[in-house]
Formats: C-alpha cells, sequence, structure tokens
C-alpha cells in the first residue's frame, strides 16, 4: 500500500512538471493609458495572460479589467510593437455594473494567429481610443 502511495505521488509530481514545460504563459500588467479619441481610467487597471501550450490549443489569452465605464463594449487588440499600424483586432467583451470584465479565447492548430508582443483594451470603431495597455515582452 505504501509503495502505491509513494509511486502515485510520483506520477502526479511528473504529471504537474510535464505540463509546466509544456505550457509557457506570460502575464502583462495592463495599465490606464491617455488617448485622445478615448476617457482616461485613472482608476482602471487589468492583466492580460498570453499561454503557448503545445496541443490542440496552440495560443490561449485571458484578460481581466476593473475600473472601466460600466455595461461598456471594449476590444483586445494585440501587436509586435507600438506601432497602430500593427494592431490585430483578437475579440471583445462588456463591462458590467461595476465596470470590470473578462475575456478569453483559444486558439487552435492551423488557425491564424494574432501578434501578442503587446495587448491593447481599445473602445472599437474610435481611432485612436486605447483605454488600457501593456508594456509588452
Amino acid at each position: 500500500m505504501k509503495k502505491l502511495l509513494i509511486l502515485s505521488l510520483v506520477l502526479l509530481m511528473v504529471v504537474v512538471f510535464a505540463t509546466a514545460a509544456l505550457a509557457k504563459a506570460e502575464k502583462q500588467i495592463l495599465e490606464p493609458y491617455v488617448s485622445s479619441n478615448a476617457p482616461y481610467y485613472e482608476e482602471a487597471s487589468g492583466k492580460a495572460i498570453v499561454n503557448t501550450s503545445k496541443g490542440d490549443v496552440v495560443l490561449e489569452i485571458t484578460v481581466s479589467v476593473k475600473g472601466l465605464e460600466p455595461g461598456t463594449e471594449y476590444e483586445v487588440k494585440g501587436c509586435i510593437s507600438k506601432a497602430e499600424a500593427g494592431w490585430t483586432s483578437i475579440g471583445v467583451f462588456t463591462t458590467n455594473a461595476n465596470g470590470n470584465g473578462n475575456f478569453h479565447i483559444n486558439f487552435r492548430v492551423d488557425e491564424d494567429l494574432p501578434p501578442t508582443g503587446y495587448i491593447y483594451i481599445n473602445l472599437p470603431g474610435i481611432g485612436d481610443s486605447t483605454v488600457l495597455m501593456a508594456e509588452g515582452y
């Protein structure tokens, strides 16, 4: 019985470490950004987690924000550099009554992957409308 317990613990550790080795997560802190066409939310904050892994899901993006305008649609954009020309829309989310919102998307094998060096949170349909932005990695 003791050998079975030890073997089970060893197998669990192997699975945990193997899973961690197969996935690489990058966390970006989203900070308020002064933009010419968008409101400035000084108390806004958030994070974006970009996870690359092996298997069917090759890219996973999760965004969580706080302190934005309640009941408002925002767009998640990614780019390799800070140049506006390189922005690619990843998806949209709507904030709740407290101005908080979450977004999650998986990209699978053979799907076009968005650039993810920087993550921006924008108001859709407005030119220079970034309200939260990551420093990038």
